[in-house]
């Protein structure tokens, strides 16, 4: 079992070194001195891992409990993804964004011009055009 001293001695080397703590849950030391938690599972015979967050953001007990609480899953990855995909759908899309946009400035434009700067996003929006920080 790894101890917080330890983890706080671990030092950087020419390649990756994984401090093993207990129930397959490590830390990725790195060459350039980060250090990342990680766990080991397999699914359906395939070997697995599952990223838990860098130290000390996440200490030794908050990962341990990441780590019990992922092991009781069936694929904690899919899990993840699944809350992150979930996650980002709530966030608005450029087009809902530039609609809330467009509504609230057509008053003070003229018909012709409000229809031009609509055509204009769609068109924008639909060659993928990205836009640039001024």
């Amino acid at each position: 079992m790894l101890t917080i001293q330890e983890i706080k001695k671990a030092k950087a080397g020419d390649k990756p070194r994984k401090l093993y703590d207990r129930d397959v849950l490590y830390l990725v030391v790195t060459p350039a001195g980060g250090k990342l938690w990680r766990g080991k599972y397999r699914v359906h015979g395939r070997e697995k891992t599952l990223s838990l967050g860098p130290y000390p953001k996440v200490g030794l007990a908050e990962a341990r409990t990441r780590w019990s609480v992922a092991r009781q899953q069936d694929d904690p990855s899919a899990a993840k993804r699944a809350e992150k995909q979930a996650a980002d759908s709530s966030t608005p899309t450029f087009l809902a964004v530039a609609k809330e946009w467009h509504t609230c400035q057509t008053p003070g434009w003229t018909r012709k011009h409000a229809s031009q700067v609509w055509r204009s996003l769609e068109i924008d929006t639909a060659t993928g055009v990205r836009f640039r920080n001024a």
